[in-house]
């Protein structure tokens, strides 16, 4: 959504948008993509998203206290369903810096 466009765009045409500017944007390294192919990439994308940000309200819901933001992804990395993303999540620098600044 934005300003221009609004909340009342049908579906089609906002992934025609998406579409638009992935094309524009994309690098040379980036795959081809229609429109249903950057649909289908993003419910992927949204999943893994829903789950991890679930993980991190647990983690937040406990209220500890003392605790660091780098004990807090210790935490998450450590089990109830929410492990296996902490090797994705540590390997990027800008994550690191976050949390380590």
């Amino acid at each position: 959504m934005d300003a221009i466009h609004g909340i009342d765009q049908k579906a089609s045409r906002f992934w025609m948008r998406v579409h638009a500017e992935y094309d524009e944007h994309k690098k040379s390294t980036f795959f081809e993509r229609s429109v249903n192919s950057l649909t289908n990439r993003w419910s992927t994308i949204q999943v893994a998203t829903n789950k991890f940000c679930g993980c991190i309200a647990q983690i937040e819901a406990r209220h500890p206290s003392g605790v660091t933001e780098l004990d807090k992804v210790f935490w998450w990395d450590a089990g109830k369903g929410c492990a296996g993303g902490y090797e994705l999540i540590v390997q990027h620098k800008d994550w690191l810096n976050r949390i380590l600044n």
